[in-house]
């Protein structure tokens, strides 16, 4: 049991520092950038399941508040509790919800692609209603800014995150992802 856990906490530290690189390919359109953040936990989740999963996401956060891992070298507090916090919170509501719908279903492409796409509307909404009563924009300033502009770009980002998920579930043996549970 005590090498499962070490194991775990390995691949989330390594997932963490995955979702880390990818937050800083960014594209500013606004308050919200474009980054493949969303597309790293979705991968996470979809290949570490919902306990490991969650906790690489909560151990990204957790990395934010002291080295700049946030989308476009974003650190502490401020970065955490901004404009754009909710969308940080909320990675770890997505890994558990996508991790949870996919642990089980290790092969199904329609299964991942649909809890990455459940999970990242999850995140726009939540991320959405944060910046609303952050910034005091307008419910249709902050949909557009936060969410609307977004959905295209997370349903490519989920379908391309579930393709690569399946590919390496597959490659690798069930006992390296703790699959076996």
């Amino acid at each position: 049991m005590r090498n499962k856990n070490i194991h775990g906490l390995l691949l989330a530290a390594i997932f963490a520092s995955v979702i880390s690189v990818l937050a800083q390919i960014s594209v500013p359109i606004g308050p919200v950038p474009v980054t493949l953040q969303t597309l790293g936990v979705g991968l996470t989740a979809s290949l570490l399941g919902k306990k490991w999963g969650t906790i690489s996401a909560t151990i990204y956060l957790l990395l934010g508040l002291f080295l700049p891992v946030y989308a476009n070298g974003g650190v502490g507090v401020s970065s955490l509790f901004g404009a754009t916090g909710g969308f940080l919170f909320s990675f770890i509501l997505m890994a558990f919800i996508v991790g949870f719908l996919t642990e089980k279903h290790h092969h199904s492409i329609i299964r991942f692609v649909l809890s990455n796409i459940l999970g990242s509307l999850i995140l726009l909404t939540i991320g959405t209603i944060w910046l609303k009563l952050f910034t005091g924009m307008s419910w249709t300033v902050a949909f557009w800014a936060g969410a609307g502009v977004f959905i295209p770009i997370e349903i490519g980002k989920a379908i391309l995150s579930s393709f690569v998920a399946i590919s390496v579930k597959k490659a690798l043996p069930a006992r390296f992802l703790l699959q076996n549970k």
